[in-house]
C-alpha cells in the first residue's frame, strides 16, 4: 500500500514534523548518543533551537536522526537563561529519578524578557516494543508565564494489539498558582515539585481504574448466565447422555 511512497517529499515530511512535534518524538544524536526532543516552541521552518546547547539542530523527520549542527547564538537575558539552567538541571534529574524505566528525554525552553517572560518543560517516555505487540508513551507539558500560573497536561496513549486490539488514552489538565520567591533555584524546585504533585495525582488514578478493572469493567463485559442460571456445560457426550434419558 505504500510502495510509493516518499518519506522524504515535502508533504510527507510536514506530516512527520507535526507528530514528531506533537509526540515529542526522541530523536537520537550519533555523535553524542543522547536524545533531542523537537517540539513545536523551540522550531524553526527547518531546524530547531537547542538552547541547552546553544545550537541549531537539523533533524530527518522520518528517522528520529539528528543531522547536522552548528553553534548559534540566543540573545536571551541573562537572568532567564540562568532560570532555564537551573531548571534544566532539576528536570534532568527527575527523569532520571522517575522515567528511569522506559527511553525518555525532555527540552526546556525560554521566551521573552522580564518581566515578559514564558517557560516551557516538556517530558515524554516512551515504551515501544511492537515484536510482543505493544506499545506506549507518557507525554507531559508545563507552561509558566509571567502570572505566576504553572499550567500543564499529561497525555498517555497506550497499545496493546496481540490477538486483538486494546488500547488507553488519557489527557488530564493542572493548573498550579505559583508564589515565586527572589531565589531562582528556590523558585524553579517550587515547579518541580508541583509538576510531581500533578504526575503522581495521574499515576494515584491509575493504580485506581487497575485495581477496579476486575470487579467493574471487565464483570460488565461477560456473558449473563442463561435462564438456568448455571454455566453451560461444552461436553458433548453430556447432553446426548441428557437427550437420551428424556426419551426414556
Amino acid at each position: 500500500m505504500v510502495d510509493d511512497l516518499d518519506i522524504n517529499d515535502e508533504e510527507t515530511t510536514a506530516v512527520l514534523k507535526d507528530h514528531n512535534e506533537e509526540h515529542f518524538a526522541l530523536v537520537l544524536d550519533p555523535e553524542t548518543n543522547k536524545l533531542f526532543v523537537p517540539t513545536k516552541y523551540n522550531a524553526n521552518e527547518d531546524y530547531y533551537i537547542d538552547q541547552k546547547n546553544n545550537a541549531k539542530v537539523y533533524i530527518n523527520q522520518a528517522e528520529h536522526k539528528i543531522i547536522s549542527s552548528e553553534p548559534f547564538d540566543l540573545q536571551q537575558d541573562e537572568q532567564i537563561t540562568y532560570y532555564r539552567n537551573v531548571l534544566d538541571n532539576l528536570v534532568e534529574k527527575y527523569l532520571e529519578t522517575y522515567y528511569k524505566d522506559a527511553t525518555s528525554g525532555y527540552n526546556v525552553t525560554t521566551k521573552g524578557q522580564p518581566p515578559e517572560f514564558l517557560i516551557h518543560i516538556v517530558m515524554t517516555a516512551k515504551n515501544m516494543n511492537l515484536k510482543n505487540f505493544y506499545g506506549g508513551e507518557w507525554i507531559s507539558e508545563w507552561k509558566l508565564d509571567a502570572s505566576s500560573n504553572l499550567e500543564g497536561s499529561v497525555k498517555i496513549n497506550a497499545h496493546y494489539f496481540e490477538d486483538g486490539n486494546v488500547q488507553l488514552k488519557l489527557h488530564k489538565t493542572f493548573t498550579f498558582p505559583m508564589e515565586l520567591k527572589a531565589e531562582a533555584e528556590e523558585n524553579c524546585q517550587r515547579i518541580l515539585d508541583k509538576i510531581r504533585e500533578g504526575e503522581d495525582d495521574i499515576l494515584k488514578g491509575l493504580d485506581s481504574l487497575y485495581e477496579s478493572l476486575p470487579t467493574q469493567v471487565f464483570k460488565t463485559m461477560r456473558k449473563a448466565l442463561p435462564v438456568t442460571n448455571s454455566k453451560m456445560d461444552w461436553n458433548l457426550h453430556v447432553h446426548k447422555m441428557l437427550g437420551a434419558l428424556k426419551h426414556k
